[in-house]
């Protein structure tokens, strides 16, 4: 699945009403928003962990919340 911020969406759609072009081309005019995967999830919360102090509580509950988000983003059903 690829995701566009509605900026993108909107130049692409605006460049296409002044040009003929398709809708394939416009796709390849954008670039889609990267999720991040389960390792860069831990990572990042463990530097945050390091960072502010938390606790080990903390830390899993902003692991669990970053995967849900990214799972709903994604169309899961979790």
């Amino acid at each position: 699945m690829k995701l566009y911020t509605e900026e993108q969406v909107r130049e692409a759609y605006l460049s296409g009403m002044y040009v003929t072009v398709s809708f394939e081309e416009m796709l390849q005019r954008l670039s889609p928003i990267e999720l991040p995967t389960d390792e860069e999830i831990e990572k990042e919360a463990s530097n945050f962990e390091k960072k502010y102090r938390t606790t080990t509580y903390e830390k899993s509950a902003h692991v669990i919340g970053a995967k849900w988000m990214r799972d709903k983003i994604q169309g899961g059903n979790q």
